[in-house]
């Protein structure tokens, strides 16, 4: 499932250059249900020694100037936020909750949801390729230890590891979405294969914090070659990791 969210506010929205923890945090607040948020929060989903929250969301769409200086960005409105998951609970108790008209807030600024969509998605059954543009960073990297330090390594989508890994990633995805939702999720079939349609030496890069965690990702238009089962998984909990963190959203194209 996938929602477009409308905010409004009656001054322009002003944010740090690096606000997805703050997105997040405004998403947790509107699960109604106290138990059911701390689960998500604290606990989310397990894979082996994993933990997924199985939910994703987009960069803020509209129109905005950075002010270098105080490293801000501001957002006029309306402006549209999309979050996708699978997961009925959270995505029902969403919009539930933002269509009740009360106003909120993203760090100073209130705002208020003016309107909600939902986004339909067609996947052919014999389609192979299929051509996906990120709505918020593509991140994938493993941790390394150097001595007794631990280091992170941020893959580029023209490393195998980056292919390896967010094919990995989906299977385990795959493998808890057909543990709670079966019928809806069948087994992955056949290989994964995604490549960049773009030089990720010159451009696509992308840097951001969550709070105060550095995160290197990638933006652009990727090609993946796979059936639609492997599709489905990508669009509704993202591509990548953290994506709980508004990271690896991609829509169809």
């Amino acid at each position: 499932m996938r929602l477009k969210i409308r905010i409004e506010s009656n001054k322009p929205i002003v944010l740090p250059w690096s606000y997805n923890h703050i997105l997040q945090a405004w998403l947790y607040q509107q699960i109604s249900d106290p138990a059911y948020r701390l689960f998500l929060h604290n606990e989310g989903y397990r894979y082996e020694n994993r933990t997924f929250r199985l939910f994703t969301f987009s960069r803020l769409q509209g129109s905005w100037e950075a002010d270098k200086e105080k490293k801000q960005i501001i957002f006029e409105s309306p402006v549209y936020i999309q979050i996708a998951s699978p997961l009925t609970p959270f995505m029902q108790q969403i919009a539930m909750s933002v269509l009740m008209g009360e106003k909120s807030y993203w760090g100073g600024n209130a705002i208020s949801v003016t309107g909600v969509d939902v986004l339909n998605y067609s996947l052919p059954k014999d389609k192979q390729n299929w051509i996906v543009r990120t709505l918020s960073p593509i991140v994938i990297y493993s941790t390394l230890m150097e001595g007794d330090k631990k280091t992170t390594r941020y893959y580029r989508p023209d490393e195998s590891s980056f292919h390896t890994l967010i094919k990995d990633n989906l299977r385990k995805k795959a493998v808890l979405l057909q543990r709670y939702y079966p019928n809806g999720y069948p087994a992955l079939q056949g290989d994964f294969l995604i490549r960049p349609l773009f030089d990720p030496l010159k451009k696509g890069s992308t840097a951001l914090y969550y709070k105060d965690f550095f995160i290197k990702g990638y933006m652009g238009d990727f090609e993946l070659e796979c059936d639609r089962e492997w599709v489905k998984v990508a669009l509704d909990t993202g591509l990548g990791a953290k994506n709980a963190q508004g990271l690896g959203m991609v829509k169809l194209l």
